[in-house]
């Protein structure tokens, strides 16, 4: 036995039905991340790429993860993407307030510039989504301060 309450029987009865869609939890915003999220906020998709050995990673981190150099720049992406792989979780894990978006789609998606994301596919029926599917980036303004890219069928 846990000392831990059951962490679904706050969310039932009515709290749920005077809030039914309950804000979801957002990433937590970084220093070294800061430029990324400003260009989301702008629309635009920013990547690193290390100084000193040509990596590109997501996401941001403060030192490349292939060679340890904190010698990192910012490049671009237009958005264009292809789907790598993806999955439809069709019932909430851990976090409850996921509970009314399933099902979704979430995909590894490979960027114009080299890189592979996780985000989710939106705005088409789970039943087109294909892999090799062309994506382009779109940008859900989630509060004023976090804007969170995902992508659509291009």
């Amino acid at each position: 036995m846990t000392d831990q309450p059951d962490r679904f029987s706050e969310h039932a009865g009515p709290s749920m039905e005077c809030d039914p869609h309950p804000p979801l939890p957002t990433p937590a915003q970084t220093p070294y991340a800061e430029p990324h999220w400003d260009a989301l906020r702008s629309e635009r998709l920013l990547i690193q790429e290390c100084v000193d050995c040509g990596e590109r990673q997501h996401f941001p981190r403060p030192w490349c993860r292939n060679c340890a150099s904190e010698t990192l720049d910012w490049i671009e992406s237009d958005g264009r993407a292809e789907l790598y792989s993806y999955s439809v979780p069709r019932r909430p894990v851990e976090v409850v307030e996921y509970e009314p978006a399933v099902p979704y789609v979430v995909g590894l998606v490979d960027l114009d510039v080299g890189v592979r994301v996780v985000s989710t596919v939106v705005n088409c029926d789970i039943g087109d989504v294909e892999i090799g599917m062309d994506l382009q980036a779109v940008y859900d303004h989630v509060t004023e301060d976090v804007t969170l890219v995902r992508f659509e069928p291009a």
